[in-house]
């Protein structure tokens, strides 16, 4: 089962975003594929960024969701992540008025491989489903990330509603809500959490 960084027996250091990317490798991966298909963005110590500097990037395929092959469009197609902190795609064609970035965040993978983060840029998505395109700001550009994530976190923060049903996930600018939830959770940093009591 995943943990949550506050309750890791390792070295702790700043982390923003998902914490909930890790996972033993015992686990049933058909329970834990929204846990694989999160990213968690921390800042690196000085150790690790000389030895980033040194590793060879490797071409890795991350678990990113279940679904068939067949029906989903990775090089085009964006996935909806309830865990990804940031807006990202490994596709720099994808962005347009990009500019290096100059942070220090890296995208921590569910295999604990740390991807640094080269630009930063904006770009234009054109549903399947819609006849509009959706413009959307500070994606990052991260070499290694084989598909294009959306971020319910911050399609939230830009004052969007975010709606999971059984077949489909909808995207609005205004809701009106009926009716009485069956379940409540609140936002800690970019994850929903349904806390048990």
């Amino acid at each position: 089962m995943g943990h949550f960084a506050r309750d890791c027996r390792f070295k702790r250091r700043t982390t923003q975003g998902n914490t909930t990317t890790f996972t033993n490798q015992e686990g049933d991966s058909e329970e834990e594929w929204d846990v694989e298909a999160s990213y968690s963005m921390i800042e690196p110590t000085e150790e690790e960024e000389m030895a980033a500097a040194s590793i060879v990037e490797e071409d890795k395929e991350m678990a990113l969701a279940v679904a068939n092959p067949e029906q989903v469009n990775y090089r085009e197609d964006w996935i909806v992540d309830s865990g990804c902190s940031n807006h990202m795609t490994g596709d720099k064609e994808k962005l347009q008025n990009m500019s290096k970035y100059k942070g220090k965040k890296v995208v921590v993978t569910i295999d604990n491989t740390r991807l640094p983060i080269a630009h930063i840029g904006e770009t234009l998505i054109s549903p399947r489903f819609n006849a509009e395109q959706v413009p959307l700001e500070q994606v990052y550009h991260v070499p290694g990330v084989k598909k294009n994530l959306l971020s319910v976190a911050q399609l939230v923060d830009s004052g969007n509603w975010v709606l999971f049903g059984p077949k489909d996930v909808k995207v609005y600018k205004e809701i009106v809500v009926i009716g009485t939830p069956t379940m409540k959770g609140q936002r800690m940093e970019s994850v929903y959490v349904m806390s048990a009591e």
